[in-house]
């Protein structure tokens, strides 16, 4: 990491030659009035010297910390009017929306953001929204990560370049510590606004920025963050290696694709390895439209139906479900596969009355039903 950064660079640089985009595509910005993306907003505006980008400044008021986020509100809105650039302010309910998802506030939020990014990426044509996240966030996520139990994929972190469905997410500063935002705000005597709740020790991430994360620096290592960085850049390249066989894996494996249901060689996806396998089964799922209906539970039940060889059902999310037969692995919603004659009629039939009376049969994860 450099000592003086030049942002206006990082940005152009991801937005305008990593990412392709073009000078008067529409980029959206998303601008909370913090430090970072303070800093990433003042690097729009110079780029935008030399690029013609169309950017749109996004600011999502989240319906928290009343007058505070108000302020933030009109804060942004000034500084994007006086930089000449069109601004967005979304309000959201997180509150509400935390209780009906029955999620946390942070996560309730960051749903909400996205939904906002996508929903107006869709409204205004634009190719991509830009975040200010940067390598502290990716420290942080790293240990996040680790509580839940991730693997590869969680532990490697945020992508500086990611698509979300339809959404293009851009990440320029993941290689700038925020130290080195706060250093290049005071140069240019830029400000910004401040959240209180970022000093509370309430959600686990502040408690790994300000509890963990010094402790660790103070007692174990003082390179713990570059240490870690590290770390993930070489998760990074494992992740990718096996993003690459298991795609191989998946066109090797896959005999027919026919109104939402796949066939899958059950030789040739047994004979792979299990990280490969969770991810051939993701892509399966995601090519039969189903994205979402893969849980990791649901990824061990094809495995143990795999070692079996009478015939099986694995549920998964929804109507989705995999049938493992002798030399075949069929995987689609379970109308569809009831429809193309795929499943037993036995078990069909007990299937649909399951779905009649709830409760009243149980279906068996493995074992002819």
């Amino acid at each position: 990491m450099s000592a003086r950064p030049d942002l206006a660079h990082h940005l152009k640089r991801m937005v305008f030659h990593r990412a392709a985009l073009r000078p008067r595509d529409v980029i959206l910005l998303a601008v909370s009035g913090g430090p970072d993306s303070r800093a990433l907003l003042d690097a729009a505006a110079r780029a935008r010297h030399a690029w013609p980008a169309r950017f749109v400044v996004v600011h999502v008021h989240h319906g928290l910390r009343a007058r505070a986020a108000e302020g933030d509100a009109r804060f942004v809105e000034k500084l994007a009017r006086r930089e000449g650039l069109a601004f967005r302010c979304e309000r959201v309910n997180v509150r509400a929306l935390a209780r009906r998802s029955k999620r946390s506030i942070e996560d309730a939020a960051r749903a909400a953001r996205l939904e906002v990014f996508g929903r107006l990426a869709r409204e205004l044509h634009a190719k991509a929204v830009v975040l200010a996240h940067t390598a502290d966030d990716q420290v942080e996520t790293f240990f996040l990560s680790l509580l839940r139990g991730a693997g590869t994929r969680g532990l490697a972190g945020m992508e500086a370049d990611r698509q979300v469905g339809s959404l293009r997410i851009l990440r320029p500063f993941l290689a700038i510590s925020h130290r080195e935002i706060l250093a290049y705000l005071a140069r240019r005597r830029l400000t910004f606004r401040r959240d209180r709740t970022n000093r509370s020790l309430g959600p686990r991430r502040n408690r790994i920025r300000h509890r963990i994360l010094p402790y660790l620096e103070r007692y174990f290592s003082s390179g713990i963050r570059r240490a870690i960085l590290q770390a993930q850049e070489n998760l990074t390249s494992d992740q990718r290696a096996l993003e690459e066989l298991s795609g191989e894996t998946f066109r090797r494996a896959l005999d027919w694709r026919r109104r939402g249901v796949l066939a899958l060689s059950r030789a040739r996806l047994a004979g792979a390895p299990a990280a490969v396998r969770f991810r051939v089964l993701e892509r399966a799922v995601a090519a039969g439209g189903l994205r979402g209906a893969l849980s990791r539970a649901g990824a061990l039940r094809v495995e143990e139906a795999l070692r079996h060889r009478t015939p099986s059902w694995c549920p998964l999310r929804g109507e989705a479900g995999t049938w493992v037969r002798k030399e075949t692995v069929f995987l689609g919603a379970w109308s569809d596969l009831a429809r193309l004659g795929v499943l037993s009629k036995r078990f069909s039939r007990r299937r649909l009355d399951r779905r009649r009376k709830p409760g009243r049969v149980r279906v068996a994860v493995s074992g002819a039903p």
